[in-house]
């Protein structure tokens, strides 16, 4: 048994022991082709210290664990004492014109065609900024019926290190 906390499929919350909370609320406003969505989120966690099994080890074997073993940004604890994350959330503004839609968004993206799961995006974590360009039904054509998206955007780690600081 280890108190060691994990998860998965958390959205926006942290695996850590202790009180945590997530909130969120919102407003949408739609005036004749403008969309906009203003929903920001909140986590709060208390962040708690646990055992991670990095005590005995030296801040080279860290680094070498972290930066050379692992190709994701997996920090053992979100900094020491309380975790405060306030973030856009799923906002996003956009301009449409009949099925299409062309804007910026933080929100999730769901793209694949499971009921219960994704096969690219999902709302398994926090959104990202990025831009858009998509369709909102699907788009008539002499050749059938469209539907699409193409997105730019950049992901940005926790900024978070691994690494033994003092306390």
């Amino acid at each position: 048994m280890t108190g060691r906390p994990y998860g998965w499929a958390d959205y926006g919350l942290i695996p850590n022991p202790g009180f945590q909370t997530y909130l969120s609320s919102g407003i949408n406003v739609r005036w004749e082709f403008l969309n906009f969505d203003f929903r920001p989120e909140m986590v709060l966690a208390q962040n708690s210290g646990f055992t991670t099994g990095l005590e005995g080890m030296s801040n080279s074997q860290i680094k070498d664990r972290f930066f050379f073993w692992n190709w994701g940004d997996f920090p053992e604890r979100f900094g020491k004492g309380w975790y405060y994350s306030p973030w856009w959330g799923q906002s996003k503004l956009t301009f449409q014109y009949g099925a299409f839609e062309i804007g910026a968004a933080t929100e999730n993206i769901w793209w694949g065609p499971g009921q219960f799961n994704s096969l690219t995006f999902s709302n398994n974590a926090q959104g990202f900024p990025h831009l858009t360009f998509n369709t909102t039904k699907p788009a008539k054509t002499f050749l059938g019926n469209f539907e699409g998206q193409l997105i730019m955007g950049r992901l940005e780690n926790s900024g978070i290190s691994p690494l033994k600081t003092k306390n």
